[in-house]
């Protein structure tokens, strides 16, 4: 039995599907992948140089495909099976977040969503999502285009803006052509962590486009307590290389404006969440220069 693995490679975003067998155990896909030559992988001789992510944590070369997944997901019920491959860091220069792509904005844009790394630690998540200029820039066109005097956007010009990207998705067969829109996900969203508004900020708008096709578990997080994300927080940050010391007053407001279990824990989609918004207030405060365009905890 074989199955179809979609491999999206940092920092870039670029992807490719291969054709695997069931029976292989990953550190024999890991060598399927360099037979392919990617050049993603040039210079790669074996697969102790790099990384296979998924759901947040490394894969083990030992483990067998067949094993680590439903028999939906084998059959490819969804789509194909999507796999984070990341090279080894050198320990000179930390890798750079990468870019999301805007369809509206940059049709010609290859870059896909793709899950962040903190530092190593095995017992700490890989969680969160690439950050970085041409998300900010993107970003930035869109709000000077649809924004109002108040610094917001509407609604509905935001669901558009997600409808089309849903569309630019299906068209480079970076999902399932005939998976619908998920429009109970987007309204779960908004429950959760927008409110019954018209007009949203910066800071919502991140969160609805983040959130609305991210597959992140909505369970509580075994590395969600405060201490914990706030420790993969600062590792991230470090990351960045922004020059300015950890913003605690600003993941201090993220974390209390995430979802929270009766110990104080968030999910897994909220660590993410919260890794990804951290990551553009950092490296981008000008997007949030309006105070219209910060979320108070309360509006989560």
């Amino acid at each position: 039995m074989t199955t179809i693995v979609r491999f999206l490679f940092f920092p870039r975003g670029n992807s490719v599907n291969l054709t695997v067998p069931t029976s292989h155990t990953f550190g024999q896909i890991k060598q399927d992948l360099i037979n392919e030559q990617v050049k993603e992988l040039e210079g790669i001789a074996n697969g102790n140089q790099f990384k296979l992510i998924y759901s947040g944590r490394v894969i083990d070369d030992d483990d067998q495909i067949s094993t680590k997944f439903t028999p939906d997901q084998l059959n490819n019920g969804d789509g194909p099976i999507t796999i984070h491959v990341m090279k080894n860091r050198t320990p000179s220069k930390p890798t750079i977040p990468a870019t999301l792509p805007s369809p509206t904005i940059a049709e010609e844009s290859n870059n896909v969503n793709s899950s962040s790394a903190v530092e190593e630690p095995v017992d700490i998540h890989y969680h969160g999502m690439f950050w970085g200029d041409d998300d900010a820039e993107l970003f930035e066109k869109l709000f000077a285009k649809e924004k109002g005097h108040d610094g917001l956007i509407g609604m509905e010009k935001a669901l558009k803006f997600l409808q089309t990207y849903w569309m630019w998705m299906s068209r480079r067969n970076l999902q399932d052509r005939t998976k619908p829109f998920p429009t109970e996900q987007v309204v779960d969203i908004r429950r959760k962590y927008i409110g019954d508004v018209d007009r949203i900020t910066t800071e919502q708008f991140l969160k609805l486009f983040f959130l609305f096709d991210h597959p992140s578990s909505d369970h509580s997080c075994a590395d969600g307590d405060k201490d914990r994300v706030k420790e993969a927080v600062i590792r991230l940050h470090e990351s960045l290389e922004t020059g300015i010391d950890f913003q605690e007053q600003t993941f201090d407001r993220l974390f209390s404006g995430m979802i929270h279990d009766r110990d104080g824990r968030i999910s897994c989609q909220g660590l993410d969440l919260l890794l990804y918004l951290y990551a553009a207030h950092a490296t981008h405060p000008s997007l949030f220069s309006n105070p219209h365009n910060l979320t108070s905890s309360t509006s989560s």
